[in-house]
């Protein structure tokens, strides 16, 4: 590999590896604000995406001889699996970024997000303690007219206990109100900044499309750039040797093995020229009659 080409690969390996940590710490602080519960799972989940990214890239193989003269569609198709799981991942990888880069404006419409809902849980909350104001109004005057029609005035309650009640609900209401604004202006609503994101700043799907082509482009670059023939080629002679080393390995002990349990040496007839790949078929050269075949041989014979 060529020293240009050494540090282009390291330097898209360093910017997936920090991106992916910044973007997990972004995502989980939000979720759990703490920063030690951050850090430590950015690193865990970050050494998952690396590893499973080098899965993907190790995985590919071009050591076939049919593969150079193959269109790049051809080299390409494969692979599909492998690039929509890297989609997935740069997407997934994509939205805490762009909560960070986005920020200001994000904030602008959860801002309006928040009031919103604050204003909606008053509203309700409202409703709620008229209806249980008119209720309370209600019960009074009619226990009152109920105490005048027997005669019993004397019971009738002071209103000032009505009113004193009311301005209790009303200060509670007050009380929960505030209490919800609290809990809203601590909150983060993770989950309502991407749907922000998705809907209100469509210049996010761009940046989504960068990450995306950072993720693609290790990918894209080892299949093809024809620098990397001869480590494939390298690869699968040192794969194919250590397979069948350990094939013969195995052929040596089950013959062994075999003898000892029987007394006798094992025959195993062989379909394939190059076991254990079991790729090329052994040519069979007995002719075998087939359906009527010899009916079609007496009768040549009868007429000669």
């Amino acid at each position: 590999m060529k020293r240009n080409d050494f540090v282009l690969y390291f330097s898209l390996s360093l910017s997936i590896t920090f991106l992916s940590f910044i973007s997990i710490f972004k995502a989980v602080h939000e979720i759990l604000d703490n920063y030690f519960g951050a850090i430590f799972i950015g690193i865990f989940f970050t050494l998952f995406i690396i590893n499973l990214f080098r899965l993907i890239l190790s995985s590919i193989n071009r050591g076939d001889q049919t593969f150079e003269s193959r269109t790049n569609s051809q080299k390409l198709f494969p692979h599909l699996i492998k690039f929509f799981s890297l989609l997935v991942l740069a997407v997934m990888i994509s939205y805490p970024l762009k909560i960070i880069i986005f920020k200001n404006q994000i904030n602008s419409h959860l801002k309006i997000y928040k009031s919103e809902i604050v204003r909606e849980y008053s509203r309700i909350l409202e409703n709620i303690n008229t209806a249980n104001i008119e209720e309370m109004i209600m019960a009074f005057e009619e226990e009152k007219q109920f105490l005048i029609l027997i005669n019993e005035p004397e019971k009738i309650r002071d209103f000032k206990e009505i009113k004193e009640e009311i301005v209790l609900i009303e200060k509670q209401m007050d009380m929960d109100i505030s209490q919800y604004k609290n809990v809203v202006a601590k909150s983060t609503f993770f989950a309502q900044k991407i749907k922000i994101i998705n809907n209100k700043i469509p210049l996010s799907y761009f940046f989504t499309l960068l990450i995306i082509g950072l993720f693609f482009t290790p990918l894209l670059l080892i299949l093809l750039n024809n620098d990397f023939v001869e480590y494939f080629k390298l690869k699968n002679k040192i794969n194919t040797s250590l397979i069948k080393s350990e094939y013969s390995d195995f052929t040596v002990l089950r013959d062994q093995l075999y003898i000892k349990s029987t007394g006798k040496e094992i025959n195993i007839r062989q379909n394939f020229s190059d076991p254990p790949f079991n790729l090329i078929p052994i040519e069979n050269n007995i002719n075998y009659l087939k359906k009527g075949s010899l009916l079609e041989w007496f009768k040549l014979n009868n007429q000669n």
